[in-house]
């Protein structure tokens, strides 16, 4: 398939495709037959005037009950089946197919696409064919055409049509609903159906007052009074969308409440990340998002969480003189997009990591301020043109400084825990943890380590290197641990690993893999490679002594850790 817009498909489900497609190549010939089902004394203007109609009625139908959609474009093809014939009623839709497309195009050309079209064709095969079996059950049935008089014998033939129409139109959708929703489809198939049929049923009463007024009054009486049916039909439209509009607004504003109680529940920078993509995804349906914060130390920009398509990615850091985040870091000011390829001059900016193959269209990305200083920036991107409205960019901009105070927050409590230097948990925190593991008699694995001869790395290098070499191991650590677990900077070249719920061979795996990573790790210097070894002791506790002091813990790993210094490079066990 060509990589170009025009020919992308977003529906990813690979069943749902080819059925719509095959559907889309049936509705040709059946459209090409409609032409010759009929006399060739047909009123084209007439049909075709049907046609609008139709599309009329299609597109200013009405929502009701969510999801169910009320039309009178089955009563426009009832209409012209009964007073013309069956095919005058087929090239009807094929008319109203037509003149959504036109209509597409004219609106949003830039999100006409082979997807929409095929949609659109299937619709006409799908509804052509039930048309056809609806058609075929009133004859059957003996009805009469034209329609004088609502006689028994008409009454049943109608309910036939009716009857034909529903069953037939919902079987054909049933295997793209059954694609879609899984079983769960089969146990709403019925009750949708009927509620389906329902609103047909109400579509078809107009189609039958048309028909029995047309053959005595002819079409100016119906003529004159579709001026009244449209704006009625219209205002009636306007408000079923302002109803979902209000509904959609009420629905965003409480998960935005719920949002941020979640934000707000923890100062963990890892729970507050995951909040911030929940909350993300859930208000915007975001296809893509990012959250970008600022290093202090480097000047750069740092993604703290990017998510595209339910994949999280490993970012880089990135220069705040290039790109569209490192545009809004300096501007402070927000940019909202709605097709952003074929908006200058953000389409010299935006940069797609993953498949570019579905560019991104719609996106907003707003500062995080906090005390008039911009530490980050919050993106959300949709592969849709003009997805996000404006309430949804007022809502977005809330949702940033609901953002920005949890971000903070957890900065704030991140720095209180952390080293500055390795940017691991600092020893107060390490050993607070330590003992809310013994106090919840929860088992733990717990590595200390100590570099060996580091003194020999400062007195040949430096103090300045030495540090680097510091902050390169805290990176090969944290890169080693779980999301749960504690790497600790215990002290100068001392190391410490927390590993909640770690069973005694996980705890040693653990630091083999510690042991081999940094026996690794080689730092260039001036041509020259810095490099040591740790040597590290281990504990593992099952979580049934509660009552052991943090210290006599500590006690033992330590000693662990003596007995393995003495040897170097090696691992020595503890028991508790």
């Amino acid at each position: 398939m060509a990589s170009g817009a025009f020919w992308t498909f977003r529906e990813p489900n690979r069943g749902i495709r080819a059925f719509r497609v095959l559907f889309g190549l049936l509705a040709v010939p059946l459209a090409a037959g409609a032409l010759v089902w009929s006399p060739p004394g047909r009123p084209v203007e007439g049909v075709f005037v049907l046609g609008l109609l139709a599309w009329v009625a299609t597109s200013q139908g009405l929502s009701i009950f969510a999801e169910s959609y009320l039309s009178l474009e089955l009563g426009v093809y009832l209409w012209a089946f009964l007073c013309f014939d069956q095919g005058s009623a087929m090239v009807a839709l094929a008319t109203t197919t037509v003149l959504s497309i036109v209509q597409k195009s004219w609106e949003n050309p830039a999100d006409l696409d082979v997807e929409f079209i095929v949609r659109k064709t299937g619709n006409l095969f799908v509804l052509g064919l039930s048309l056809m079996a609806a058609c075929a059950a009133y004859a059957w049935a003996g009805g009469g055409a034209p329609l004088e008089l609502l006689s028994r014998q008409n009454i049943g033939a109608l309910v036939l049509f009716w009857a034909a129409f529903t069953v037939v139109n919902n079987l054909l959708w049933a295997p793209i609903d059954l694609l879609r929703e899984g079983k769960g489809f089969l146990r709403r198939f019925i009750p949708e159906t009927a509620l389906d049929g329902a609103l047909h049923a109400l579509s078809m009463l107009s189609g039958i007052g048309f028909a029995m007024v047309y053959p005595h009054l002819g079409v100016a009486p119906i003529l004159l009074a579709l001026p009244v049916i449209l704006v009625a039909l219209v205002a009636l439209h306007r408000a079923t969308v302002s109803r979902k509009v209000l509904t959609s607004q009420l629905s965003l504003l409480q998960r935005l409440n719920e949002g941020s109680a979640s934000l707000h529940q923890s100062l963990d920078q890892r729970e507050v990340l995951d909040a911030v993509e929940q909350v993300c995804r859930g208000l915007f349906s975001a296809d893509t998002f990012f959250l970008a914060l600022l290093d202090e130390r480097t000047g750069r920009v740092e993604y703290a969480r990017a998510v595209e398509q339910d994949k999280v990615l490993q970012l880089g850091s990135a220069d705040l003189n290039q790109g569209l985040t490192g545009h809004v870091m300096r501007t402070g000011q927000a940019i909202f997009t709605g097709d952003a390829p074929h908006e200058a001059p953000w389409n010299t900016m935006v940069r797609r990591v993953g498949d570019d193959r579905h560019p991104i269209r719609s996106l907003m990305m707003a500062p995080l301020a906090n005390k008039g200083r911009t530490i980050g920036v919050l993106s959300v991107q949709s592969l849709q043109a003009h997805a996000y409205k404006p309430f949804e960019k007022e809502l977005f901009l809330a949702v940033c400084q609901q953002v920005v105070t949890a971000v903070a927050g957890a900065r704030l409590y991140r720095r209180a825990t952390e080293d500055f230097l390795t940017r691991l948990y600092n020893k107060s925190y390490f050993e607070e943890r330590l003992q809310t593991c013994l106090a919840d008699g929860e088992s733990f694995g717990l590595i200390f380590m100590d570099c060996d001869d580091f003194k020999a790395v400062n007195d040949r290098h430096g103090h300045v290197v030495g540090d680097q070499y510091l902050e390169a191991l805290g990176r090969r650590l944290m890169g080693l641990c779980r999301g749960s677990d504690v790497p600790c900077r215990y002290g100068g070249d001392e190391f410490a690993i927390l590993l909640p719920g770690a069973t005694g061979e996980q705890t040693l795996q653990v630091a083999v893999r510690v042991r081999e990573a940094v026996a690794g790790l080689e730092f260039a210097v001036g041509g020259r490679i810095a490099r040591t070894t740790v040597s590290l002791g281990t504990l593992w506790s099952d979580g049934t002594l509660k009552a052991v002091p943090v210290e006599d813990v500590l006690r033992k790993v330590d000693q662990a850790l003596y007995r393995a210094k003495t040897r170097k490079n090696t691992i020595e066990e503890a028991a508790l």
